[in-house]
């Protein structure tokens, strides 16, 4: 069995770049994949309707173009997962690739209903998204003109390209996983410290009252307000 050499960083960029510009069709799901991109951070920064519907016409051009192209190959494709999946599920490898296409997919839509405030994580779903649909792309091409049967993983590992893609397609999936891990345990972190901060409501009886000094009162106030001013930037680094 031939074992893929170790290449560089730089080495699979100049591949992917290869890739793409072997054939007009891959450069058009590009254009269409940034114009999508694009479009949808500005309707997420205006809340434009219009642009979001363009953002769903683009989304859905480039999906026909892609079933278009590949269209009989998705329908051998299928039959034989449905098939095979449980034969071969000691090899997990595609059946986890397929998994978090459906789950990226997900999300986004889950992102586009709720209107996600944060620019930060629009911007890096959608993003992350668009790189895994364009490697996805390639990846279909490559088992495709191959003539790879994907359900034997000598096939999968003999071909250094389609490697290189499913490595750097899993990376993405990893970064925008570990992304949204991140943005969620920082809403729990600010939400604990902001219902910590909140007075709590003393229900003993006051037996004695003491009047705060001017200087504890200012020393107190400096404190509560060095506080809330780290909260907030905490906020809109974040946001």
């Amino acid at each position: 069995m031939k074992i893929m050499e170790d290449i560089t960083f730089f080495e699979r960029i100049k591949l992917l770049f290869s890739l793409i510009s072997s054939s007009p069709f891959f450069v058009i799901i590009l254009f269409l994949l940034i114009a999508a991109t694009l479009t949808l951070v500005l309707s997420k920064k205006s809340n434009n309707r219009n642009l979001k519907i363009i953002v769903t016409v683009l989304y859905f051009i480039s999906f026909i173009l892609i079933i278009f192209n590949y269209g009989s190959s998705f329908t051998k494709f299928f039959d034989n997962l449905v098939t095979k999946l449980f034969t071969y599920l000691y090899f997990p490898s595609i059946i986890a690739y397929l998994c978090l296409m459906i789950i990226g997919i997900l999300i986004l839509v889950k992102m586009i209903l709720k209107k996600e405030k944060s620019k930060f994580i629009v911007i890096s779903n959608v993003m992350l998204f668009t790189i895994s649909v364009l490697l996805f792309v390639l990846s279909i091409d490559i088992i495709v003109k191959g003539n790879i049967d994907i359900f034997e993983k000598t096939s999968i590992y003999n071909n250094e390209t389609l490697m290189v893609l499913i490595q750097a397609n899993t990376t993405v999936y990893l970064i925008w996983f570990i992304t949204l891990l991140i943005k969620y345990l920082a809403n729990k972190i600010i939400k604990k410290l902001d219902y910590e901060e909140k007075p709590k409501e003393d229900k003993e009886e006051i037996k004695e009252v003491r009047y705060l000094t001017d200087e504890e009162f200012n020393a107190y106030f400096e404190n509560y307000k060095k506080k809330h001013e780290a909260f907030e930037e905490i906020k809109k680094l974040i946001n």
